[in-house]
């Protein structure tokens, strides 16, 4: 099972990102999913060494030659985009992707869109009189990031779905009656419209995420001195705030009998009775994951189908 939602996470991302046709289902030993499976393959004394520079020197990190991914999977995947990039400037290809938006960004006489960014801020309030182009080597680098980032995440996600599905026949069944009557409605189509309206389908990728988050805790950096609200607990400016969202969803406090796979905490009346911020899947604020309604629509989409086609 983990091994097809990773073959189908691949196929969406590379499609969406790169557009790139990757077929990794249909051809399961084609060079992108046989690269992108060793992409954290790397010696056990690197990773020590990193864990141990970004614990005691994080100020030195940016200047020492070591990553958490396999080398020779980064410089695949930088050929790659490279490979992408060149063809669209020089032929007459363009696609409406993720590497296409950035594209345009690079190039000051075929970016069309920079115009409409500095008209989301009001010219007063805003002190940047001109948003810098992308170097080329950003634009590679973002396009790998939204690779590895969406992959392992999304993938393991699905799983953890189909598995929370597959012993819940309960949830499973009234699962199964809401995707097929929404499809009833628009012709048996999975649109963007039908996705939208399973509201129960959301709920039960909520629940999912509650219990396996893709991360189990988020670093902050606060940037102003602030005293929590009815303590004596200060935080300074500068110090660094470890956010723990595996005991925030698993705290009996927000969500009764925690470990129990309850979909209807996630009804909007339930969802008014507590913060949002003791749902955290993604982070939260201006540093959330920036492919967030990306991954929830793509996971909506393959998720909508065990349930109406096959018994889990």
């Amino acid at each position: 099972m983990k091994e097809f939602q990773g073959r189908f996470t691949l196929d969406v991302i590379a499609t969406c990102a790169f557009g790139v046709e990757s077929n990794s289902i249909k051809f399961p030993d084609s060079e992108l999913i046989s690269m992108m499976s060793k992409f954290g393959d790397i010696p056990l004394y690197k990773r020590l060494a990193l864990f141990a520079i970004i614990l005691f020197i994080p100020m030195f990190a940016r200047f020492i030659p070591l990553s958490f991914f396999n080398t020779t999977v980064m410089q695949y995947l930088q050929r790659l985009v490279q490979k992408v990039t060149q063809a669209r400037k020089t032929g007459d290809i363009k696609r409406n992707d993720f590497l296409q938006l950035m594209i345009e960004h690079q190039d000051p006489d075929t970016s069309s869109h920079s115009d409409e960014v500095l008209k989301l801020y009001p010219s007063d309030s805003n002190p940047v009189k001109q948003i810098p182009y992308l170097r080329p080597d950003t634009v590679t680098a973002q396009a790998i990031l939204f690779l590895i980032a969406g992959y392992e995440t999304s993938s393991t996600l699905l799983t953890f779905a189909c598995y929370e599905l597959s012993v819940n026949p309960d949830i499973q069944d009234m699962l199964r009656a809401h995707v097929n009557e929404v499809l009833d409605k628009h012709d048996g189509q999975v649109t963007y419209e039908a996705l939208q309206e399973m509201n129960y389908l959301e709920m039960v990728l909520n629940e999912t995420l509650r219990l396996h988050p893709p991360v189990a805790r988020v670093d902050r950096h606060c940037t102003m001195d602030y005293t929590l609200p009815s303590t004596n607990i200060s935080i300074k400016a500068g110090d660094s705030v470890n956010v723990p969202i595996m005991g925030l969803h698993y705290d009996p406090e927000y969500y009764p009998d925690p470990y129990t796979f309850d979909p209807e905490r996630f009804t909007p009346a339930e969802k008014a009775k507590r913060s949002p911020y003791v749902f955290l899947p993604f982070g939260a604020g201006p540093r959330n994951c920036i492919g967030l309604r990306f991954a929830v629509l793509s996971i909506d989409t393959l998720l909508k189908n065990p349930p109406q086609r096959v018994s889990l």
